[in-house]
C-alpha cells in the first residue's frame, strides 16, 4: 500500500513539474489548453536533459533541482493548483495509475532497452558509440530524457512509468472538454470521439503504451487543432497552430523517425501571412534549428549516425563507426526483415532474407499475417464509422438547421488526405509495423469517413450529432472493464517489477561500470548503472578528454 500511495505522490509531483515548465510558455499564450501546456513542458524537459547531458550525468542532485525549478515555476507563473477542473484532474490521474498499472507490466521494450538508457542517462554522461554494447540504444525517444529527470533516490521507481500515464490521462480529459463543448463544430466532435474512442478500445493498456503513445498522441492533438483552424479561420494569424510546425518536426524526429511525416498536415493551414511570420519568429526557428542539431549530434556521438540505423546518414571515418550487432547496416537490415514479417512465412527458415525484403517480395507474407493484425486493430473504428453513418443516413432529412462549414471543404480534406497518404505509403514501403505508423493508419481512416459523409455530416442538426458521444462513454466504460478484468485475471504481482535488486547483475567493466543480468531477470529493466543484456565478450572501453568512447 506504501508503494502505491507512494508512485501517486510521485506522480503528482512529475505532472506539477512538467505544468510548471510548459506553463512558462503558457503564460505568453493565454488560449492554450492544459494538453499543450503538458506537450510543451515536456518539450522543455527533454531539451534541457539533451543539453546537459553531453557534460554531466543525470544523477539524484541534477534530478531534483530540475523538479524543483519545475514546481516553483508553476507558482512565480500563477498557475492555479486549486482550480477545480485541475483537481478534478488529478483525480482522474490517480484512477488512470491505479487502472493501467494494476497487475501489469512493462512492455517488454522497456525493460530491454528503454529503462537500460534511463540508467545509463542516470549514471554517466555521454559516451561515445554506446550502442557497440546494446545496439537498441541507437533507437532511443526523448521520452527516456525525460524518464532520467524523474528517476532519483527520493521517488518511487514505478514513477518511471508516470510520463506516458500523464500523456494519455490528459490527452482523453482534453478530448472530454471538446466531446462535451456546447456549440460543438460536427467535423471537431466526431474526429474527437473517433480518435478517443479508438485509443480506449485499442490502446488501452500499460503494456501497450512503450516509446509509441507520445508520438501518436501528440500527432492526433496537431491533427485537431489544424482542422480547428481550418474550421474558424481569423484575419489574425498571431495564434496559429502553424507556427509550431518546425518544433513539432524536431519533437517526432526524437520520438519516432517513421512520424516525421505526419508533419506535413500543417500545409493545410500554410499561407504566405503565416509562413512570413513563422520565419521572422527567431524563439520558434532557434529552438528549432538548436533542438534538432543536439539530437543529431547526440545520435552521431552514440552511433557514428545521425539518425540510426539508415547508413545514409552514418559516417564510417568517424573513428567510433559501430560494429558487429550495432553496425548501422546490420541494424537496418534486422529491423527491415522483422518490420516486414518474415517469421510470418511458414518456410522462413529456408528463405533468402536478402532477396526477401526486395521490392514486393514480402508483400504477400506480410499481407497474410501483420494486414490481418492491422485489421484487427481498427475493426473497432470502423464500426463505429459504420453505426455513424448509418445513423447519419437515418436522420439526413430530418434537420431543421444545415451545419454550416464554409471554411472547410471536400478539396481540403482531400488535400489532407493526400499528406497523410505521403507518411503512410512510406511507412508501408519500410516499417510496416502497426505501431510504427499507427497515426498515419487511424487519420487516414477517419479522413475517409469524412470525404464519404461530408454531405451528411453537414446536413445533420449538432445536437443530433451531439449524441454520438455516447461512443466515448462506451469506449471509457469498456477500457475501465477490460483493465479491472485483466486484474482480476492477472498471474503478476500488483506492481510491476522495475528496478531488480543489485545480486541479478554481474559486473562486466568497472570504469564506467558496466552490469549485464542474469538468467532470472533475462534483460536489464532499471539499474543503478550502465546495463547490456547483449554486450559483446571482448568489447573495449577507451578514455580521451575526459569522456569514454567503446569499442
Amino acid at each position: 500500500m506504501l508503494i502505491i500511495i507512494s508512485n501517486l505522490f510521485s506522480s503528482i509531483l512529475i505532472l506539477l513539474s512538467i505544468i510548471g515548465y510548459g506553463n512558462i510558455f503558457y503564460n505568453h499564450r493565454k488560449n492554450n489548453d492544459l494538453f499543450f501546456i503538458i506537450i510543451a513542458g515536456y518539450f522543455i524537459l527533454g531539451f534541457i536533459i539533451l543539453l546537459l547531458h553531453f557534460f554531466l550525468s543525470i544523477n539524484n542532485l541534477v534530478s531534483l533541482t530540475i523538479i524543483s525549478i519545475g514546481i516553483i515555476s508553476l507558482f512565480i507563473t500563477k498557475f492555479n493548483i486549486l482550480d477545480r477542473k485541475f483537481l478534478y484532474s488529478l483525480i482522474f490521474l490517480i484512477l488512470g495509475n491505479i487502472i493501467l498499472l494494476g497487475y501489469s507490466s512493462h512492455p517488454i521494450d522497456a525493460n530491454m532497452y528503454h529503462h537500460p538508457y534511463v540508467s545509463y542517462l542516470n549514471s554517466e554522461k555521454i559516451i561515445y558509440s554506446i550502442a557497440n554494447i546494446e545496439f537498441r540504444f541507437g533507437h532511443i525517444s526523448l521520452l527516456q530524457y525525460v524518464q532520467s529527470t524523474f528517476v532519483n533516490n527520493f521517488f518511487n521507481p514505478l514513477s518511471i512509468s508516470s510520463i506516458n500515464i500523464i500523456f494519455y490521462t490528459f490527452f482523453l480529459i482534453y478530448c472530454f472538454d471538446l466531446i462535451f463543448k456546447k456549440n460543438q463544430n460536427s467535423f471537431i466532435f466526431l474526429l474527437t470521439v473517433l480518435i478517443s474512442s479508438f485509443l480506449l478500445i485499442k490502446i488501452g493498456r500499460y503494456r501497450e503504451f512503450g516509446n509509441d503513445l507520445i508520438p501518436f498522441l501528440a500527432g492526433s492533438y496537431f491533427l485537431i487543432n489544424i482542422i480547428k483552424e481550418k474550421l474558424f479561420i481569423e484575419k489574425k494569424f498571431t495564434n496559429s497552430i502553424f507556427l509550431y510546425m518546425p518544433i513539432y518536426s524536431s519533437f517526432m524526429l526524437s520520438h519516432k523517425v517513421t512520424y516525421i511525416f505526419s508533419t506535413l498536415i500543417f500545409f493545410l493551414i500554410i499561407n504566405k501571412t503565416k509562413l512570413i511570420m513563422l520565419l521572422k519568429n527567431k524563439y520558434v526557428v532557434v529552438t528549432f534549428l538548436i533542438f534538432t542539431f543536439l539530437w543529431l549530434l547526440k545520435n552521431y556521438i552514440e552511433t557514428s549516425c545521425l539518425v540510426y540505423p539508415i547508413v545514409q546518414t552514418c559516417i564510417k571515418n568517424s573513428g567510433w563507426y559501430l560494429t558487429g550487432m550495432a553496425d548501422p547496416q546490420s541494424a537496418m537490415w534486422l529491423s527491415e526483415v522483422w518490420a516486414k514479417g518474415f517469421i510470418d512465412n511458414p518456410n522462413w527458415e529456408n528463405l533468402d532474407l536478402n532477396n526477401y525484403i526486395k521490392n514486393f517480395n514480402w508483400f504477400s507474407t506480410w499481407l497474410n499475417s501483420h494486414f490481418i493484425k492491422i485489421l484487427e486493430k481498427v475493426a473497432p473504428l470502423v464500426l463505429i464509422m459504420i453505426i455513424i453513418s448509418a445513423y447519419l443516413l437515418f436522420f439526413r432529412k430530418k434537420n431543421k438547421q444545415k451545419v454550416k462549414e464554409k471554411n472547410l471543404s471536400i478539396k481540403d480534406l482531400l488535400v489532407l488526405l493526400f499528406l497523410v497518404s505521403i507518411g503512410l505509403f512510406i511507412w508501408l514501403f519500410n516499417s510496416p509495423l502497426f505501431r510504427y505508423g499507427t497515426f498515419y493508419i487511424v487519420s487516414f481512416i477517419i479522413i475517409i469517413f469524412f470525404i464519404i459523409n461530408f454531405k451528411l455530416i453537414r446536413n445533420t442538426d449538432i445536437y443530433r450529432i451531439e449524441k454520438l458521444k455516447i461512443f466515448f462513454l462506451i469506449s471509457l466504460m469498456f477500457f475501465v472493464t477490460k483493465n479491472i478484468n485483466r486484474q482480476i485475471y492477472s498471474d503478476n504481482p500488483y506492481i510491476p517489477l522495475t528496478k531488480p535488486s543489485s545480486h541479478n547483475y554481474k559486473i562486466l567493466f568497472e570504469d564506467p561500470k558496466i552490469i549485464s543480468p542474469n538468467k532470472q531477470i533475462g534483460v536489464c529493466h532499471l539499474a543503478d548503472y550502465i546495463c547490456s543484456h547483449e554486450a559483446p565478450a571482448g568489447f573495449q572501453v577507451l578514455k580521451k578528454n575526459n569522456y569514454f568512447l567503446i569499442k
